[in-house]
């Protein structure tokens, strides 16, 4: 059985696939301890990812999965099959444009396996045309065990730990006991998964190592679709506040801290988002009022959470405005316009 399930989403890739499948099989761990699993995310370019993809199974048949969806359900769908398939001790995930340094999968094992580690985050390397940079999502290397409430309120609160999933290594048995999925047929579809990790998880380390060569290019979803698919953000963070709520006895000892993290992803960042692609961002006036709507819901007693001492006074002045009538369009572009110098 292999170590490490490593799960590959692919959508039309065939000019960069190759790139990440060499960086999978010249990993130092030896190809023979991984599962490759790489997921056709029902591609439409005349069959030439299809083609590749069967071509990298005949390259390593005993290392390789390819699994071909009929329906496109973007990467949270595709990963979510791919998990489905999984049967590594640990899992990792990578996007089919992007690569793993030569020494990532041993270097990540070898620290999971010596202290029983549930999630190892780590940093990615930011690659554009003209720059490399470090993500410096980790400052430093760090290991901590969580023994009780008090432990695990850094990994639900922003800051010390972040909830996109490339650059993080997790337990398998540990992700199948949480329950934790992605959202589908959206984007924006990480922190479903990773917050309940967060949420689960025993042990954590932080290692300060560019272990993931994340590529920024045009036409990709990070550069291009973000302003017109902008209501897959709050419908993603609605779905997390779900999951947590079915989880009666979790909530009940976390709802503070997830009370605060939803106000904020679900209301501030979407009106960040809005101010900062404010050229295609798609928010309609009754989408918005409904999110208000839902805050109030949820949340009325908001300024009574302990944990809004944790915030500054600028989220705070944004939160306020969950309580303002917003009537028009005019309106609410002046709202996403101040949230945008604010914050």
């Amino acid at each position: 059985m292999a170590h490490i399930s490593v799960i590959i989403p692919c959508h039309n890739c065939s000019d960069t696939l190759r790139r990440s499948w060499d960086s999978l099989r010249t990993q130092t761990i030896g190809l023979a301890d991984l599962e490759c699993i790489f997921v056709d995310d029902a591609s439409s370019d005349e069959e030439r990812t299809w083609e590749l993809l069967q071509q990298i199974e005949k390259e390593a048949p005993e290392s390789v999965m390819i699994i071909r969806l009929e329906e496109n359900m973007r990467q949270g769908g595709a990963r979510n099959v791919g998990i489905s398939y999984a049967s590594g001790k640990y899992l990792q995930f990578l996007d089919a444009d992007d690569e793993l340094v030569p020494d990532a999968c041993e270097l990540l094992y070898n620290q999971a396996e010596a202290r029983s580690v549930d999630v190892i985050m780590f940093n990615h390397l930011f690659i554009t045309e003209n720059a490399e940079q470090s993500s410096g999502a980790v400052r430093e290397d760090a290991f901590y065990e969580i023994c009780g409430k008090e432990d695990r309120l850094p990994f639900l609160r922003t800051g010390l730990v972040t909830y996109g999933c490339t650059n993080k290594f997790y337990r398998l048995e540990m992700i199948r006991k949480c329950g934790a999925r992605f959202a589908e047929h959206v984007i924006y579809e990480e922190p479903l998964f990773v917050y309940p990790c967060f949420l689960n998880a025993k042990r954590v380390m932080l290692l300060n190592r560019e272990l993931y060569l994340y590529r920024f290019r045009s036409g990709s979803t990070v550069t291009s679709k973000l302003g017109h698919r902008l209501t897959d953000h709050p419908q993603v963070q609605l779905e997390l506040l779900a999951y947590c709520m079915e989880r009666e006895e979790l909530y009940r000892e976390y709802r503070d801290v997830i009370g605060l993290y939803f106000l904020w992803s679900y209301y501030c960042e979407t009106l960040c988002f809005a101010a900062e692609h404010v050229a295609d961002a798609n928010l309609p006036l009754a989408y918005f009022q409904g999110m208000q709507q839902v805050c109030r819901k949820f949340f009325p007693d908001w300024r009574q959470n302990p944990e809004i001492a944790r915030v500054s006074a600028n989220v705070r002045m944004v939160l306020e405005t969950i309580d303002k009538p917003i009537k028009n369009e005019k309106q609410l572009w002046e709202l996403i316009a101040t949230v945008g110098k604010t914050l």
